[in-house]
């Protein structure tokens, strides 16, 4: 019975296998048939791929403006050779994964569409400018250091800045919108306030949990999950509460909008004292969140990076289970084969 199994589970693997390398060698004709463009195979394309990967990388490491305290500054021309390398990746996934060439959409990052046009970047010495200010009032050096504030050249509609661990998109400013003067320091200080949430206090963990415990016991209110841009629920947020507060107890002469729920955090300074002593005391946690760069999307790219190694490895294991139940078959059949001795007794 277990020769049985064993066979049985040795056939699967192989089959897979098979059918996995034959995948891999074979040609994506859908979108590739078009007149000039070469016909590639996935292995190909994983190829090109990894190149992306790289060039990204590369790119993240030699672009950019370093800051007095370690963060850097990417112009909008890098910044969009950046983003131009996350289209190239998103494009490739997509169409490994659905065989589906898709270029409609490709002008977005992450969901959120990017429009050129009517629009005014800004320059790194503005946010030079900014990050200068929000030094001299003391913000712990830990919150900023290896910070990477990208400078997009298009506008992200609706939306002045994006924020994640150890990164910050500041959409391009929309000349056709009502923009307030002080916009770019009350985008950056907000989206630090992100950067510092999700790098230090990550809800999806016990100590993240606790953090914001803390966090809600000095501010009041229960933790309310995040809300679309300009409604309610966004004023609800904690996690947005938290980026405004960052913002108006670190940034010099920062506005309130009267949009939080929770109201403004400076109207009572005994209070206001005690959350900015808290936020402070953030920079002592380990980073419970990686930097992940945001030109690399997540998910199914890491299978196809890695989908060469897999092979391998899946080979290598069956021929190393192949060469064990043989080694195995061999011991038994030497210990029910009767010794010469045995054998003359027998037949005696």
């Amino acid at each position: 019975m277990k020769k049985i199994w064993a066979s049985l589970i040795m056939v699967g693997l192989l089959m897979g296998l098979i059918t996995l390398t034959i995948t891999n060698r074979s040609v994506m004709k859908t979108g590739y048939d078009q007149p000039g463009v070469a016909v590639k195979s996935k292995a190909q394309l994983v190829m090109e791929l990894n190149r992306t990967l790289a060039m990204i990388r590369g790119l993240e490491n030699t672009l950019g403006r370093t800051g007095p305290q370690g963060y850097k500054v990417y112009a909008p021309q890098e910044t969009g050779q950046l983003l131009k390398g996350y289209q190239e990746l998103t494009l490739l996934v997509d169409y490994l994964n659905r065989g589906v060439w898709k270029t409609d959409d490709l002008n977005q990052w992450e969901g959120y569409p990017l429009v050129s046009g009517a629009n005014k970047p800004y320059h790194y010495a503005q946010v030079f400018k900014s990050m200068n200010d929000l030094i001299a009032e003391k913000v712990p050096f830990k919150f900023i250091a290896h910070l990477k504030i990208y400078l997009l050249p298009d506008v992200i509609p609706g939306v002045s800045g994006l924020g994640g661990s150890g990164y910050i998109l500041l959409s391009a400013q929309d000349l056709k919108a009502d923009l307030i003067g002080n916009q770019l320091p009350v985008t950056l200080y907000h989206e630090i306030g992100h950067h510092v949430n999700f790098t230090f206090m990550a809800k999806d963990n016990g100590r993240g949990e606790k953090l914001w415990a803390q966090f809600l016991r000095i501010r009041g209110g229960t933790w309310h999950g995040p809300g679309s841009v300009n409604t309610k629920a966004w004023g609800e947020s904690s996690e947005e509460t938290f980026a405004e507060d960052f913002r108006m107890l670190f940034g010099k002469d920062q506005p309130y909008f009267g949009d939080l729920a929770l109201g403004d955090p400076r109207v009572d300074p005994h209070n206001g004292t005690k959350e900015k002593q808290f936020i402070r005391a953030l920079a002592a946690e380990k980073d419970q969140t990686r930097y992940c760069s945001p030109w690399i999307p997540e998910g199914d790219l890491l299978f196809w990076q890695n989908q060469g190694p897999l092979l391998m490895g899946g080979w290598l294991f069956l021929s190393l289970l192949i060469l064990s139940v043989r080694i195995m078959h061999s011991i038994e059949g030497q210990h029910r084969r009767p010794s010469s001795r045995q054998a003359v007794r027998l037949i005696i």
